[in-house]
């Protein structure tokens, strides 16, 4: 990552060189780089703790309408969603059946 960065951020210490000097140039490259990403991260963070915020309204109004929505689902609907139960049920008692032949147990 250093030898990305030095690369990505040389013409700018090179051109900086002849006005303030090499090492100078290099701290200010360092700097400003260093700055550039606690700025991009403290923008980051507010905006993310903003978001985190909103999220709780909105879990209750989606927790809302989907009880409302629950109370409007048509019976044959609800049929439907009992026989895909029914069907899992089934599924998940057959999967937990062993299958073939039960090995024996040969004594020498």
């Amino acid at each position: 990552m250093a030898s990305i960065l030095a690369v990505a951020f040389s013409p700018i210490a090179s051109r900086l060189e002849p006005f303030v000097g090499r090492f100078v140039s290099a701290a200010l490259v360092v700097l400003i780089a260093i700055s550039a990403i606690g700025v991009i991260g403290y923008f980051l963070t507010v905006e993310l703790t903003s978001v985190a915020v909103e999220v709780s309204g909105y879990s209750n109004n989606i927790a809302t309408k989907l009880t409302t929505f629950q109370g409007s689902i048509p019976t044959w609907l609800r049929r439907v969603e009992g026989g895909v139960k029914v069907v899992q049920q089934q599924l998940q008692n057959n999967a937990t059946k062993p299958k073939g032949r039960t090995p024996r147990v040969v004594q020498a």
